[in-house]
């Protein structure tokens, strides 16, 4: 049998990732950028090891909502 291997939590190897708010709609975006932060994305993820990875996002105030948010909120 295979062994299992578990991720340590090397935070040398996080990688940094820009993300550009404009014309971006705010709910999939929010999706993407937690999948990022928690490392769901990573081949190595591990419930327990903090193996996700530092995101900055700029042109925050142009984000895109759908549907009524702009006015109701």
């Amino acid at each position: 049998m295979p062994k299992t291997t578990l991720a340590t939590t090397d935070r040398s190897a996080a990688r940094w990732y820009v993300v550009d708010a404009s014309k971006e709609v705010l709910g999939r975006m929010a999706a993407r950028i937690a999948t990022i932060l928690q490392g769901k994305h990573k081949p190595t993820w591990t419930p327990h090891a903090d193996v996700g990875d530092f995101v900055v996002v700029v042109n925050a105030r142009e984000v895109q909502v759908t549907g009524r948010k702009a006015q109701d909120k």
